[in-house]
């Protein structure tokens, strides 16, 4: 621990905290030079504008989700299906041609979420006994 006291300090955890060190109190002007200010241009990104693709892209979302959980009779899967939906469109809003990217992936990602979802379901009923057990 450090002791600070007006101009002095005094380290409270070393043999030689019985010395008392004085600061300089001289200040010393650094000069400051200023160069010529430096102007740029920043380029405007282009992003096409999609305007009502995305209200059209929404839209296919919703439709491919509730059609998705139509198809699911389990509804354990259903968050799962709805995130793999909404990650399948942020996904497809970054090409080119969304709608047309968007339900073969929205599928894909829902089968992989569904896969995932049962594995979780098989590890912990298998691990139910185990975990009996163990209290």
């Amino acid at each position: 621990m450090i002791l600070f006291n007006e101009q002095r300090w005094v380290p409270e955890h070393t043999p030689a905290s019985r010395k008392v060190i004085t600061m300089s109190n001289q200040t010393r002007r650094v000069p400051t030079r200023f160069r010529k200010e430096t102007r740029f241009e920043v380029p405007i990104a282009t992003v096409p504008v999609r305007g009502g693709m995305e209200r059209d892209l929404d839209a296919m979302k919703d439709r491919l989700t509730q059609e998705l959980l139509r198809q699911t009779v389990d509804p354990r899967f259903h968050p799962a299906i709805k995130q793999a939906v909404r990650d399948a469109a942020t996904l497809a809003w970054l090409t080119p041609v969304p709608l047309l990217v968007l339900p073969v992936l929205a599928e894909e990602k829902a089968r992989e979420s569904t896969v995932q979802v049962e594995r979780q379901y098989q590890i912990r009923e298998q691990t139910q006994g185990i975990m009996g057990l163990a209290a």
